[in-house]
């Protein structure tokens, strides 16, 4: 993402300074210019759906392995703890995790 500006950067100095393509035209530059931007737009939406991926597929192994550890609690774990509390404190660590992991 930031090698993408700089270039797009070095560019616009290129352009402006005329010194790089002395006989192009405007339009060769303005060209250029745009699909430099079109690449961070597409590189920029490639690593949103990276991280989102990544993100949810480490969430739902996080929910199942909490799932699992829960339901392996002993009789008398689910006899003197309230389901809503379980239900709650699940819910909480879940909502901890989704919130934290995209960053």
């Amino acid at each position: 993402n930031q090698a993408n500006m700089v270039v797009s950067d070095w560019w616009l100095a290129a352009w402006a300074g005329g010194r790089l393509f002395p006989g192009a035209s405007a339009s060769f530059y303005l060209s250029v210019y745009v699909a430099l931007g079109a690449l961070l737009a597409l590189l920029t939406f490639l690593r949103t759906l990276a991280f989102t991926y990544t993100g949810l597929r480490a969430s739902n192994r996080l929910h199942a392995q909490l799932a699992l550890v829960v339901m392996q609690g002993t009789q008398a774990f689910f006899d003197t703890t309230p389901l809503g509390r379980i239900i709650a404190r699940f819910a909480s660590d879940m909502n901890k995790i989704d919130e934290t992991l995209p960053h």
